[in-house]
């Protein structure tokens, strides 16, 4: 199937640019229509979608991994014509290119749970089940149930039951971001949030898809003593230097 290993993680880097990352105040990336329509259905604005967040102990709002955008994946590393299965935060996903642009749900039929990544992308922009051959749009409403009769087709389509989760989608800056929070809430979130992106214009990137887990990768970015030594003669200086004490701020710098 075209799915990215659930125990890697992805690195995205552009090609030609620092690891310094910014959040320019300029940045108003375009929301997806599919966004905007679910939206309009609820006759509510984002706002109205999101009940009060959650406070902690000290009073703060505590932080939800899902309320985010998550880049995933270039958009030129990106099968337009084919689903595309990967995993973030735990969760199997897929993207599709539909007829009103990049759309995600969970990489499981509502059927019999068959993964939708290993599907195809219909002439209409549906994704199709390999399965069963279930389609669904972009906003993860079953459209056609092939093998029933007229009837209960209409009955299918209609039912809760059998639409795919979704998940809000939208491109900026070369890069495909996803919001793992599913949902009238997730969509409401996602609605009010832009995602950190380097930049509005398009930029070309380079993936990187290590064969190790996220927990991994992590400890070894957070481990400078090896760098002198398996990054000698690329991006570190050979000489070792020596790791000094350090605090971390009680209280958060601000914006």
């Amino acid at each position: 199937p075209n799915t990215l290993p659930s125990s890697t993680m992805l690195l995205a880097l552009p090609s030609s640019a620092s690891l310094v990352t910014t959040t320019p105040a300029a940045i108003r990336p375009v929301l997806r229509p599919r966004a905007q329509l679910l939206a309009t259905r609820t006759a509510l604005g984002p706002a109205d979608l999101v009940s009060e967040p959650t406070s902690t102990a000290s009073g703060s709002a505590a932080f939800s991994w899902e309320a985010n955008w998550y880049p995933v994946m270039p958009t030129s590393y990106a099968d337009p014509v084919r689903p595309n299965g990967f995993t973030l935060l735990g969760k199997h996903l897929v993207l599709w290119k539909s007829a009103d642009g990049w759309a995600c749900v969970e990489d499981a039929c509502p059927h019999r749970l068959a993964p939708l990544s290993t599907g195809r992308v219909t002439e209409e922009g549906t994704l199709m089940c390999r399965f069963h051959g279930w389609r669904f749009d972009d906003a993860g409403n079953c459209v056609e149930v092939p093998n029933a009769d007229a009837g209960s087709a209409a009955s299918l389509c209609g039912a809760p039951e059998t639409c795919a989760t979704s998940y809000p989608v939208q491109e900026v800056s070369g890069l495909l971001w996803v919001w793992p929070e599913a949902g009238l809430e997730g969509l409401g979130r996602s609605l009010l949030e832009e995602p950190a992106a380097l930049g509005s214009g398009a930029q070309d990137w380079v993936m990187t898809v290590p064969p190790v887990s996220y927990e991994s990768m992590v400890e070894n970015s957070m481990d400078p003593s090896h760098a002198p030594h398996l990054h000698e003669g690329t991006f570190a200086a050979s000489d070792m230097v020596p790791l000094t004490d350090y605090s971390a701020p009680a209280e958060p710098l601000g914006d």
